[in-house]
């Protein structure tokens, strides 16, 4: 019974392995995924204001008149 619960043992360790595995790997890429498309966005939306917001300045400062 012994050598059986031996040999097993580490065949049960192997097939919760690979789902677990699995997800981990698939938990990884996701994050990587979502990261990126974070970056890019807020990269965009970022150099996006910046080009408004020193068109807007100059705009402003020519517009103004007493």
């Amino acid at each position: 019974m012994r050598e059986e619960t031996r040999l097993h043992a580490p065949w049960t360790m192997r097939r919760l392995l690979v789902p677990i595995a699995a997800i981990v790997v698939t938990l990884l890429l996701a994050c990587i995924a979502l990261f990126v498309l974070f970056n890019l966005w807020f990269g965009v939306a970022w150099i996006e204001s910046s080009t408004i917001s020193t068109e807007s300045v100059t705009v402003v400062s020519i517009t103004p008149q007493p």
